[in-house]
Parts: C-alpha cells; structure tokens; sequence
C-alpha cells in the first residue's frame, strides 16, 4: 500500500499487523460477549463503537509513533473539506497538518471518528457467527470494505489502507472462529429428530 507514496512501507506493515491483530482481538471478543444478547443489535453496535474508539486511538498513537505516516491515494478518498463533520459541525481534525506527498499521520479526533463509526457500521459478529453458511466467503470481506469506506465520509482518514485494514480483520475473524459445517448440522438435526421420538 505504500507504494508510490513517501511514506515508509515498514512503518506502514508494522501499523497494519498491530491494528488488524487487535480489531480481530477486539471483535472475537465482543462477538462472544455479544452471544449474551444474540437477538438485539443496540448492546452489538455499541460494543463496536466502544471497541472501534479503542483501537482508534491506538491506531492514531501507533501513526505518530512509527514517524513515517500513512499512505493515501486521492482516486480513494473524498475532498478533506467535503467531509460531513467539516459541513456539518465546522470541525476539520486536520487543521494545521500539512498534506505534503501522499502520506499523512491522522490526528487523534480524526482516528476516533473513523475506526469508532468503522466498527459501529460493520457487524463482524455475523462473520464469527458458528452457523454462517461457508467458513471463508467474501461477501463479508466487501462489506466490511464498504463498510470500512463510508466512515470516510464523515471523517477524512487515509485509504485505502482504513479499507484494507477492515478486509484483513473480517479474514481473520472467519478463519479464527469456529464453524459448524452445512453436513455436521444435518446430522446433528437428525440425530436430535431420533431422541425427541
């Protein structure tokens, strides 16, 4: 991803395997708290939100640590000034930071709206679900991608990589949480038939 850009390819890898590994973290772990209310979303999103604020400010922490900024590419991102907490609320997170090249490390305020609403929008406990109908799909992979790039906006962060991120974390989700196969579920439907009769 940071490629054709100033910024730093190991700077840009290593913020990438620390966020992608602690938003998979993060989700495992609310999908599992999430099973206490398996039937109402508001406890879900909210505990998305919270994780996503969570892993905003250490994404935004990590960025400024590692020095070297995060790529962008203009093709993927709206206009800074167009962003709807710009219109709406007259707040730009990026006021005083220079935009210099094609690498940028994002303010806090701006990491906080983004990976907060990111996880708030994305509904990763579908794709730990234990009864989703393949292990690995990519359905869920571009929704988190769509997911991942409406919160753009309404806080400029820099993509594609925000998108990546969103698409690495619903990979690993799948491939870490259990799955109970179309034929294992069959079998233990019928198996359930012979006791009840």
């Amino acid at each position: 991803l940071a490629r054709g850009t100033e910024a730093d390819p190991t700077a840009t890898a290593v913020w990438m395997a620390v966020v992608t590994t602690l938003g998979s973290w993060g989700a495992l772990a609310a999908s599992a708290l999430g099973d206490l209310w398996r039937e109402d979303h508001p406890p879900r999103r909210t505990m998305g939100l919270v994780l996503g604020l969570g892993l905003g400010g250490l994404a935004a922490g990590l960025a400024a640590t590692l020095g070297g900024g995060l790529p962008w590419f203009n093709d993927w991102n709206p206009d800074r000034g167009e962003v709807l907490v710009n219109k709406l609320f007259h707040f730009d997170p990026y006021e005083g930071v220079g935009f210099d090249g094609q690498h940028i490390a994002p303010p806090l305020a701006a990491s906080l709206i983004y990976f907060g609403l990111t996880f708030l929008f994305i509904r990763y406990w579908k794709t730990t679900d234990y009864l989703r109908r393949t292990r690995v799909s990519v359905f869920p992979v571009l929704l988190a991608g769509v997911g991942a790039w409406i919160p753009t906006l309404f806080a400029w962060f820099p993509q594609p990589l925000g998108v990546a991120t969103a698409g690495v974390v619903a990979v690993a989700l799948q491939l870490a949480s259990p799955w109970c196969p179309p034929s294992r579920r069959a079998a233990l439907a019928r198996g359930e038939a012979r006791m009840e009769a």
